[in-house]
C-alpha cells in the first residue's frame, strides 16, 4: 500500500505484485544492473503509479525514469516493463500498459 521505495525483486524478471488493498506507488527497485529487465503485472485492481525520478527512495540508483518524464498510473490492473541503465544508474520504464 502506498509509496513502495527500494522494492527488492532478486534474480526476478517476472514480477507479480500481490497484497496492496488500496492504490499504491512504485517508487524505486533495488539492485539494478545493466541490462537487467523486469516486468511487474498487478491485477489487484488499484490504481498502480509509477513514480517519475521518485524521491521517496532515498537510493538514486534505484529511481526510475519514465520516457513521458512524468508518473504513470494505471486504470486499475496494469504492466510494466523496466530496463536497467548502467550509464544513468536508474531503472528505464520503457513499456507501460494502464
Amino acid at each position: 500500500n502506498s509509496n513502495n521505495a527500494g522494492v527488492i525483486v532478486g534474480t526476478n524478471v517476472f514480477i507479480e505484485l500481490s497484497g496492496p488493498s488500496t492504490d499504491f506507488n512504485i517508487n524505486g527497485i533495488a539492485n539494478g544492473r545493466d541490462g537487467k529487465i523486469i516486468y511487474l503485472v498487478h491485477q489487484t485492481g488499484f490504481i498502480m503509479t509509477i513514480a517519475h525520478q521518485s524521491g521517496v527512495d532515498p537510493v538514486a540508483a534505484n529511481r526510475i525514469i519514465s520516457m513521458t518524464g512524468a508518473d504513470r498510473v494505471t486504470a486499475g490492473n496494469g504492466a510494466a516493463t523496466l530496463i536497467y541503465s548502467g550509464a544513468a544508474s536508474r531503472w528505464l520504464l520503457i513499456g507501460f500498459e494502464p
